[in-house]
């Protein structure tokens, strides 16, 4: 290794002003820099302090700043030219005085999430949490708590939804018409299922002479309930209906014919 300075004073405690080092420089004590330390190659260290902050990139520019101490706590500081050195600027993550880890965007400015370049997730600068073309998942049993609201339910937690077809059957009673064909929808909120029929038929007329009741229910009903029949003609719609633990949601109507529609539309709501 050679050593070329210009000024200075060797000796015990040698002194220099500009040094060029050609080779690998070796110290087996500390090294005290008053001024910048420049290097143009890489810096390997198998720990690299700095009492107050590390710099990487133009110092003008702030590009970033690691290593900023808090009361009790510590925290990386990544700062740029926008927003400025300040330690009310940048983003902070690391851990506060109680050990909790915390990721903390400071100053003005969304806080974004992103996978391979694409944004998924943004909170707000407002604390509005945005969820860009993506769903919030749960694991099953699980959901959205509210139990922090006043009530005195034996449960807070919204955690199914769910919507989709089902095939109903016309199992009991009787539904006269030419070719008729059935449509089954449902939606499930909670432990509450509102469940759509409709029955068409290649003629004009549909008639229920009595009752009808489809089986094939997407949820079965918690409870069996009871209906009691009226006498209105079917042209109005009356109609009532239940569903029952066996799997049927009947629906009553007086006899007659929708005339004209040939179609009998139903829904029914019940608990699961």
């Amino acid at each position: 290794m050679s050593i070329k300075q210009q000024g200075g004073v060797f000796g015990r405690n040698p002194t220099f002003n500009d040094v060029t080092i050609e080779g690998q420089l070796t110290f087996d004590g500390d090294i005290d820099i008053n001024s910048d330390l420049k290097v143009s190659g890489a810096v390997e260290a198998t720990t690299l302090y700095a009492s107050t902050s590390i710099a990487v990139g133009n110092p003008a520019n702030y590009q970033a700043t690691f290593y900023k101490p808090g009361a009790n706590a510590n925290y990386v500081q990544v700062v740029n030219g926008a927003s400025g050195a300040g330690a009310a600027n940048g983003i902070l993550y690391g851990l506060d005085a109680s050990g909790n880890g915390v990721l903390n965007k400071q100053g003005t400015g969304d806080l974004i999430t992103t996978v391979a370049g694409i944004e998924r997730l943004r909170i707000l600068e407002a604390g509005t949490l945005d969820v860009s073309a993506a769903n919030i998942a749960f694991d099953s049993g699980y959901g959205i708590d509210f139990s922090a609201t006043a009530g005195t339910g034996t449960s807070e937690l919204f955690s199914d939804y769910e919507e989709g077809d089902w095939t109903p059957v016309a199992a009991l009673g009787t539904i006269n018409g030419t070719s008729i064909s059935y449509v089954g929808k449902y939606t499930k909120l909670g432990d509450i299922v509102t469940v759509f029929i409709k029955a068409s038929s290649a003629s004009a007329d549909i008639e229920v002479p009595s009752y009808v009741g489809f089986s094939g229910l997407p949820f079965t009903a918690v409870y069996d309930g009871t209906s009691t029949v009226t006498t209105e003609d079917i042209d109005v719609f009356a109609r009532q209906g239940f569903a029952s633990t066996s799997g049927a949601v009947l629906f009553f109507s007086a006899s007659g014919s929708a005339t004209g529609t040939g179609a009998l539309e139903c829904s029914i709501t019940y608990k699961v």
